[in-house]
């Protein structure tokens, strides 16, 4: 997940030259250089990588709760996302023009994966499975800023 989302931001910083520069820019009273906001954009990938994986968990583990499967444990639900991030790899693949191939690739992996692991683990319905995945589904994607 993390080396995904460091090539997430590779890809941005390269596309986008004027990133870089606006995270420069110091806030109130912190100076930061270009070089500084590079690497502070850089290391803290890994932690925004475990909040969204926390994040990610535990929305699954209550949208199962609410859709009544209350033998969900979080172990489990850790497992299955653990398993369905992997699609993050997919974030390597460079953007083709304005179309972000690797980010469309990994969503549809990700998801796919997610609903197909509730429905088997859990042995719900495919519409059920839908709903279940599609509830943490959308909040981590607009905390991604996909």
């Amino acid at each position: 997940m993390s080396l995904g989302l460091a090539f997430s931001v590779l890809w941005r910083a390269k596309l986008e030259p004027g990133l870089l520069d606006q995270l420069a820019v110091p806030p109130e009273g912190l100076a930061l250089s270009a070089a500084e906001a590079k690497f502070l954009l850089f290391a803290t990938i890994p932690f925004v990588a475990a909040v969204l994986f926390t994040f990610h968990a535990l929305l699954l583990y209550f949208a199962l709760k609410i859709f009544g499967v209350m033998h969900a444990r979080l172990s489990h639900v850790v497992r299955i996302v653990g398993y369905a991030v992997a699609a993050y790899l997919f974030m390597i693949i460079p953007p083709m023009g304005e179309f972000i191939l690797g980010h469309f690739l990994m969503i549809m992996w990700l998801f796919n994966l997610e609903v197909g692991a509730v429905r088997w683990f859990y042995n719900l319905g495919f519409w059920q499975s839908m709903g279940v995945v599609l509830i943490p589904f959308m909040f981590v994607m607009t905390l991604v800023g996909v």
